[in-house]
């Protein structure tokens, strides 16, 4: 039996699932309250906190992980804002679909970026979070424009 802290899929729950969830619940909040300019100057706040906090080896990775987190949700909270759809509006599919993809590509982002990151550094332990974020923000604006562009 595999003890709890040995765990590879409890380790990848305690520091990206969860945190990730928390992220998408507090981006839907922080859109509510004031549109895509408080998640887009909040995702810079936190991911400023993370790398500071990567920097001193404290918990950086689960900031960068929700700071990831919000930022795949740049596309679907700038499109909301952008087209004045008020802020109570939870349009589930995109919210979803930005955190699978960001769960689905954060186990791959750490083999990527160990090319161009130093090992052991900030960078190291920021940019997996960042790339997937990124990676999930790309996904979820070619969702968008299936959903909503294309005539079917």
């Amino acid at each position: 039996m595999i003890a709890a802290d040995q765990n590879p899929v409890l380790g990848y729950l305690k520091t990206v699932a969860v945190p990730a969830l928390l992220a998408v619940i507090t981006a839907y909040f922080m859109h509510r309250l004031g549109g895509f300019p408080v998640l887009g100057i909040g995702t810079l706040v936190l991911g400023g906190l993370a790398l500071r906090a990567a920097q001193r080896a404290e918990s950086g990775p689960n900031l960068a992980s929700s700071a990831g987190v919000w930022l795949a949700l740049w596309p679907l909270s700038g499109g909301l804002w952008r087209a004045g759809v008020s802020g109570h509006i939870f349009p589930y599919q995109g919210w979803s679909t930005a955190l699978i993809a960001f769960l689905l590509l954060s186990p791959a982002t750490p083999k990527i970026t160990q090319s161009w990151a130093p090992p052991g550094t900030p960078v190291a332990r920021l940019a997996p979070h960042v790339l997937a974020g990124f990676g999930a923000a790309i996904i979820v604006q070619i969702a968008a424009i299936i959903a909503h562009v294309l005539p079917w």
